[in-house]
Parts: structure tokens; C-alpha cells; sequence
């Protein structure tokens, strides 16, 4: 076996969420596991935090049916809801919480009183142009779920675009347009994701969801204040050089004679490529770590393998192991040199990749 693997670090899960856990303070929380725990794994990321949290977090149905089968007990919120009445009918007899955030779902909400969720999340478009209902129909909307459950069971909320570039007049906006909503109706709140909760402390808020922080990357796009969050790296990309050789001065490695070696040069081609969530446009000369050592990519990233330029390092060999990124390279080292976002880098890894948790 080729041993590419995705190490998974229980202990530092752990620390996150305790970190979480002192900036939510007494709100109530949801964790974000989403996107097959955004990348981390479904099943093993809820069996380690379930109790840990108010609530899990998905974005589909389907997620929360694989939950359910692998008899995950605890609270589930669906984000995108039902989109059918046997969807709503799953949800009830698996005690599945909803969103709801169009009039379809209300329609079929009104015509079955007998299918209520516990909880209802009214999610409340302010200027994602998304999902959701506008503000100026809250009054009527809230009016009419009212007739069909306790108001208690409602909770109103929005998802703000702009909140890891913190002090923003998008997010100003934002919470302005949900507070107005509050102040008419008496119902509990969500509108902290990371980023708010890293960054906007003083929002009020019932509850949080929190996903990008529980795995130890960095929810801001600008610095924050206080030097950064105490986060610790969840996952290390991990693989083995498969091959050395060396490609002589002005030849190519690789697809598109990406990379020109400028002289005789130790390339290590690694047993990772874009097929395992490793991008394809990540540039020449990003960094990986060999032996405790950094060492940059030396050509295009094909579908199952990297080469890198390993001249600078001692003794390397067939089989020693290079981390893509974890505790030596940060995921948003790698996130910039491929033009996307950690949260891309770290749901696009493939099912092929092995998780080992521990």
C-alpha cells in the first residue's frame, strides 16, 4: 500500500473545541460537520464530540440519515433543510432539527401540522442573496409558524458574508437587518460562524455555529487583533516518496513543461496528486516538509503523484514521509498557493485517502 494518509489528531480536536467553547462562553453551540466533517471524516468526528456541543451541524439530508444509522443520538441541524414532505417525514421520527428558508418548506410545514420539527431555524436572507426569506416578511412569516408551533421552538437567523474581514460594513449591515427583526419578536438567534466568533465577541447571539475552528485552521482573511486564535492543526496530509532521479539542467518534470530545471537537479516524486484533494494549480515552489526540512514543488500536480525539488536534503530515500500540510505547513500556506480557501482544501479530500485517527 502506498501509506498517503490523512492523520487525524483527536488530542488537538479536543483543544479546539475547549478553546471554542471559552469564546462561546454560555451560549449554546453548534459544531459544524458538514462536508464529511470537512474532510476529517462524518461518523468518527460526531462519535468523538457528541456531548461536547448543544448540536451537530450538516448541510443535507443525507448526512443526517448517515448519522442516524451509524446511531449518532444527539441533536442534528439540517442547514438546507427538507426539501420534500418525506424528507420532513424523516426528520420527525429521527428527531432532526430544520431550516427552513423558502416558502416551499413552509407550505408543506402549514399543510402537515402533524410534522414539527423540535427546533425550526428561520433562516433570513440580509445580503448573501442566497437562501432565505427577506427581513420585511419576518412579522407575517413568524406569524404563521406560530399557529402550527411554540414560539420557543423558533430560532431566527442569517449567515453573514463578509465576517472573517471582521470590522465590515457588509456585516454591519447584516446584523443590523436580523437586530431589527429581534426587537419586533421575541425568539432566540444565530448568526456566529467562525469568523464572528473569533472576531465579532460582542454580537448578540443564542447560537453558534462553528465549523472551520473545530479543525485548527484559520477562520480570518485579516489578522485579528489580539495576534490569533490558540487553534492546533486537526489533520496532516501525508504521503511517501515512490521514486528519486534527476532531471538535468533544462529539462522538464512533469505535464506542460510546468517546471524547467535550472540545473542538475534531485527530484521526489510523492504519492499524492490532485485525484487525493491535493490541487492541480498549486504554484511551483510551494512548500512541503521531508525529514524536518522544506522543500518546493518542482512541476504540475498530476492526478496521483507531485514531484519536488529534494536537493537541499540529506539522506532522502524511497519511503520517508512528506507532509502536505499539518503542524509544519499550515493548510492556508497551501490554500494561497493554489488560489482557493482552507475550507476547499481541507472537504475536497478523496475518499481514497485513508483517516487515522488518534
Amino acid at each position: 500500500m502506498r501509506k498517503t494518509h490523512a492523520y487525524i489528531s483527536l488530542i488537538n480536536l479536543d483543544h479546539n473545541i475547549r478553546t471554542i467553547q471559552q469564546l462561546n462562553g454560555s451560549e449554546r453551540l453548534i459544531l459544524m460537520i458538514k462536508a464529511n466533517a470537512y474532510g476529517h471524516g462524518l461518523v468518527p468526528i460526531a462519535n468523538h464530540i457528541k456531548g461536547k456541543c448543544d448540536c451537530l451541524g450538516v448541510a443535507i439530508p443525507e448526512e443526517a440519515v448517515i448519522l442516524r444509522n451509524a446511531e449518532i443520538e444527539q441533536n442534528i441541524l439540517v442547514l438546507e433543510g427538507f426539501f420534500d414532505r418525506d424528507d420532513l417525514v424523516y426528520f420527525i421520527e429521527n428527531r432532526i432539527w430544520t431550516v427552513i428558508h423558502n416558502y416551499h418548506q413552509l407550505d408543506i410545514l402549514i399543510q402537515n401540522p402533524e410534522l414539527i420539527p423540535e427546533k425550526i431555524f428561520i433562516k433570513f436572507d440580509t445580503g448573501m442573496n442566497r437562501l432565505g426569506f427577506q427581513p420585511s416578511e419576518a412579522e407575517a412569516l413568524i406569524a404563521k409558524l406560530a399557529t402550527i408551533t411554540n414560539r420557543q421552538n423558533l430560532v431566527a437567523m442569517t449567515h453573514l458574508g463578509n465576517a472573517d474581514f471582521g470590522n465590515d460594513q457588509r456585516t454591519w449591515s447584516q446584523t443590523d437587518q436580523l437586530e431589527s427583526i429581534l426587537k419586533k419578536q421575541a425568539l432566540d438567534n444565530s448568526i456566529k460562524n467562525s469568523p464572528a466568533l473569533a472576531s465579532l465577541k460582542h454580537l448578540s447571539n443564542s447560537w453558534s455555529r462553528i465549523g472551520l475552528m473545530l479543525y485548527g485552521a484559520d477562520p480570518m482573511s485579516v489578522p485579528l487583533d489580539n495576534g490569533g486564535l490558540s487553534l492546533k492543526p486537526v489533520m496532516s496530509l501525508k504521503a511517501p516518496i515512490m521514486a528519486i532521479r534527476t532531471a538535468k539542467q533544462g529539462e522538464a518534470v512533469g505535464y506542460g513543461n510546468h517546471w524547467i530545471a535550472p540545473k542538475d537537479t534531485t527530484i521526489a516524486t510523492v504519492a499524492i496528486g490532485y485525484a487525493d484533494g491535493y490541487p492541480r494549480i498549486t504554484a511551483n515552489g510551494s512548500p512541503v516538509y521531508i525529514n524536518g526540512q522544506i522543500a518546493p514543488l518542482a512541476g504540475r500536480v498530476s492526478m496521483d503523484m507531485l514531484t519536488v525539488d529534494v536537493s537541499d536534503i540529506e539522506a532522502v530515500k524511497i519511503g520517508d514521509m512528506v507532509e502536505l500540510w499539518g503542524k509544519n505547513i499550515p493548510v492556508e500556506t497551501i490554500a494561497s498557493a493554489a488560489m482557493t480557501s482552507n475550507y476547499e482544501l481541507l472537504s475536497r479530500i478523496g475518499e481514497r485517502v485513508p483517516r487515522y485517527y488518534e
